[in-house]
């Protein structure tokens, strides 16, 4: 089975291997960059904590009447212009789509390769004649409590989820994997893979951090 250029109408994972091995067991880490975009809240915060210092230092050389009041000047431009560039693109990368789908890098479980891939076209043979109804549950928990995550089957995104939201959709594709991101889009270990049934009913439960 190969990628298509267009985008998929009925998407599926099933079929993708590895580039190296071969093998189809795989875990899916997320969007590619997501780590780096994790890392980036941490430098954003850096950066914010610098501009504030940046600020006070200003402020009391204003008081003062410190000739340093120029510079300072100065070195708060930069920060601020540094700052407001960093936001921006950090933002913009931020974003999941809600229509497009996009390249999701896996990890290779035979051969630890990691790898991207797009999601694929399911062939007709495995378009069930009736969808089948999944409900879904993130079960009340601490960690995240006021995060919202992405829900995804097959690669598409289907809706944000809150704590102790439920949230039902249909698949019409007969192999599925049901996996949940940050907002930034790293996938949280494990993800759900199941088979449909044409009419069937299929119930998964999300911790928080795990399915269970």
């Amino acid at each position: 089975m190969t990628a298509s250029t267009t985008q998929p109408t009925n998407a599926s994972l099933y079929g993708i291997k590895c580039p190296k091995c071969g093998s189809s067991a795989w875990r899916i880490l997320g969007r590619p960059g997501a780590g780096m975009r994790e890392a980036g809240v941490g430098v954003g915060a850096i950066v914010l904590v610098v501009m504030i210092g940046v600020i006070i230092g200003m402020v009391r050389a204003m008081i003062h009447g410190s000739a340093m009041v120029s510079i300072g000047t100065a070195v708060l431009v930069v920060v601020l212009a540094g700052g407001a560039w960093f936001f921006w693109k950090w933002f913009k990368a931020m974003g999941i789509s809600d229509s497009n789908l996009e390249p999701l890098e896996f990890a290779c479980t035979e051969c630890k390769t990691k790898f991207q891939a797009a999601p694929l076209e399911a062939p007709a043979d495995q378009i069930l004649s009736a969808p089948c109804t999944v409900f879904f549950r993130r079960l009340p928990a601490l960690k995240g409590v006021n995060d919202e995550f992405a829900l995804f089957l097959n690669g598409r995104r289907l809706a944000w989820v809150k704590n102790n939201q439920f949230f039902e959709f249909q698949t019409v594709v007969r192999y599925n994997d049901v996996f949940v991101t940050t907002k930034s889009g790293t996938a949280f270990k494990g993800h759900r893979s199941f088979e449909a049934q044409p009419g069937g009913r299929v119930e998964l439960q999300f911790s928080g951090i795990a399915f269970v």
